[in-house]
């Protein structure tokens, strides 16, 4: 043999195994890579839905809170109105009272 038999013997021999198992290694890898990103997104989506429930939840209590905000501001304005409207009855009550 030659030394090109031999050089290619060798590698034969020893190198493309560790290369066989290095591509086997490197496939693994990538299967547990492939499995953890799904486990990720799967776990994202759970994520995002709760927080989208979250969402409408608090979509449906600020719809609440500014109806009550409407109806407050209605009522103090209600109230406002008949405050004047009391103070003017006042004033004219005692505009009618005869001098004495």
């Amino acid at each position: 043999m030659g030394v090109i038999e031999d050089v290619r013997s060798a590698l034969q021999d020893f190198v493309a195994p560790e290369l066989h198992e290095l591509r086997a290694r490197i496939d693994a890898l990538e299967e547990q890579q492939k499995q953890f990103r799904a486990d990720v997104d799967k776990r994202f989506d759970h994520v995002d839905r709760r927080f989208d429930s979250v969402d409408k939840r608090f979509e449906k209590l600020e719809d609440k809170l500014s109806n009550m905000r409407d109806e407050i501001l209605t009522e103090i304005r209600r109230t406002a109105t008949i405050y004047d409207l009391t103070v003017r009855v006042a004033k004219l009550e005692a505009e009618r009272r005869p001098a004495h």
